[in-house]
């Protein structure tokens, strides 16, 4: 990272001079919709955490494939996550949840703090979607490598407005045994029998800020952070 990045125009009613985590990734990422707070906090969060980007990435890569196992159509919400019931009458206005649903939660929910009682969302959502839906989520994991990602963590909500917050493994891991996890697929395993390539499409990404895999699932009432869930069919 060079800090080359010239950044966007300023969008109206935005403080610049304030990190945010998504330019922060943006830019760890190599993009160029950041600005010098952004690009300091990152520099800031790979001091503490060397491996940083590379996990950002590898986040990343996960998002890419669980699209592709899950592919079919999407709809873009513009919602605050904690109101979720304006989130899923946003998501009917687009989506049939008559029919099965693909939830993803990649690199999002760890800026939901504890106070807004991330599992409570998630069961939400979870609840409102019918058998045979997916769950696919990541999480910043606090105990994974924990020194370096409390003090990046540290690093990063000195710099923002909205706090990210961490979690442990047994803390993310609170859905219920009616959810099964998804096992590592090939890619072409649902690609209309096109042979499958080498690489799992469900395969976790690596690194403390994005402990994930892949799993499937019926009627959580809680979160399981790093995973992808599928709902069984029942009855």
């Amino acid at each position: 990272m060079d800090g080359s990045s010239s950044g966007p125009d300023t969008p109206p009613g935005v403080d610049t001079s304030v990190a945010h985590i998504a330019r922060i990734q943006n830019y760890l990422r190599g993009g160029t919709d950041n600005f010098p707070a952004d690009r300091e906090a990152a520099r800031q969060s790979i001091a503490a955490y060397p491996g940083l980007a590379a996990s950002i990435r590898s986040n990343q890569a996960f998002l890419g494939r669980a699209v592709r196992y899950l592919a079919g159509q999407a709809s873009y919400l513009d919602a605050d996550l904690r109101d979720t019931a304006r989130l899923l009458e946003q998501a009917a206005a687009g989506l049939d949840f008559s029919a099965p649903v693909a939830i993803m939660l990649v690199s999002v929910m760890h800026m939901v703090e504890d106070r807004d009682d991330p599992h409570a969302i998630v069961a939400a959502l979870l609840d409102a979607v019918p058998a045979g839906s997916f769950l696919a989520l990541t999480h910043v994991g606090s105990d994974l490598e924990p020194a370096a990602t409390a003090e990046m963590t540290r690093r990063v909500n000195a710099r923002v407005a909205r706090r990210a917050t961490p979690a442990t493994t047994p803390r993310c891991s609170g859905c219920s045994a009616a959810w099964t996890w998804c096992r590592p697929a090939s890619s072409g395993s649902r690609n209309g029998g096109r042979p499958p390539r080498r690489t799992p499409a469900l395969r976790p990404p690596s690194g403390a800020v994005s402990a994930a895999s892949a799993a499937s699932a019926a009627g959580s009432r809680a979160a399981r952070t790093g995973r992808t869930g599928h709902r069984r069919q029942t009855g």
